[in-house]
């Protein structure tokens, strides 16, 4: 469902019936600051951010790995 609003975005009351379920009339912070971030990066070039070599917290802030990623823990 769009979640678009003039402004923003919004949330939906019930996922399951999307907008014409209802809107919550207010945007989360961690729409920009985590969504949006993880959308980006899922569908960027690996030479933007390398995600074998960077993970990111819950809250979307890049940490560089000790080690980079080789298919297995």
């Amino acid at each position: 469902a769009n979640c678009a609003v003039e402004g923003g975005f919004a949330g939906l009351r019930d996922v399951r019936l999307g907008r014409e379920g209802g809107l919550i009339g207010k945007q989360e912070s961690f729409v920009f600051a985590e969504t949006f971030k993880y959308l980006y990066l899922a569908f960027t070039e690996p030479n933007v951010i390398s995600l074998d070599d960077y993970v990111f917290s819950t809250e979307g802030h890049p940490f560089k790995r000790s080690h980079s990623f080789n298919g297995t823990f």
